[in-house]
């Protein structure tokens, strides 16, 4: 199954239009709430799984004899901000259509956090990859000074790196509202001929 958003706004960003995906008002129908609210209630759960993740986390030093918490405050700042407005904007997610007319602009950075097994078999060139789980480690590799666009196969990994990224201090975050096989769909002769 893979999410979708009814593209419907426009955002400038660094002068360029920048799709986003968010709910039609009024929707036109049934299904379209639904997915709607399938997808607003998936991004509500993956956020809770990043929270309670981040407070059983533990960080030790180097000789393995102190235990510290690590520090909450940074994710519920986020969470907090993450209301229904928030979700309704569409400003967390960037649609595909948003990503062409991206893609070679040196700001944006696309960052894969699919796992090496499944870049092994897929890859998109233009993009970052660090696996979800080893974020944490390398998130140095991460410049603070570009747009960072989180993508997976699915969207959930992307959106759990999305929440990551934001709690970490990035500013210029979104999430790829779109899956892997959409992304390699957008890189056929014909659309990627209109890029």
């Amino acid at each position: 199954m893979t999410l979708s958003f009814s593209i419907i706004t426009f955002n400038r960003i660094h002068g360029l239009d920048v799709g986003c995906g968010c709910l039609s008002a009024p929707a036109k129908d049934t299904m379209g709430i639904l997915t709607w609210l399938r997808d607003f209630f998936i991004l509500v759960l993956l956020i809770g799984l990043v929270w309670l993740a981040a407070g059983n986390q533990s960080i030790y030093n180097h000789d393995d004899t102190t235990k510290e918490t690590t520090d909450m405050s940074d994710l519920n700042q986020v969470l907090k901000q993450m209301d229904f407005q928030f979700f309704g904007s569409g400003e967390h997610g960037m649609s595909i259509e948003g990503m062409r007319k991206v893609i070679g602009n040196d700001h944006f950075l696309f960052l894969d956090v699919r796992a090496n097994e499944e870049v092994k078999h897929l890859s998109f060139p233009f993009a970052l990859h660090i696996p979800l789980n080893d974020l944490p480690d390398r998130l140095a590799e991460v410049p603070r000074d570009k747009f960072i666009v989180a993508f997976c196969s699915s969207v959930f990994r992307g959106a759990v790196a999305y929440t990551y990224l934001l709690a970490s201090g990035y500013e210029e975050v979104k999430g790829l509202t779109a899956s892997s096989e959409d992304m390699a769909k957008a890189f056929k002769p014909g659309p990627l001929s209109k890029m």
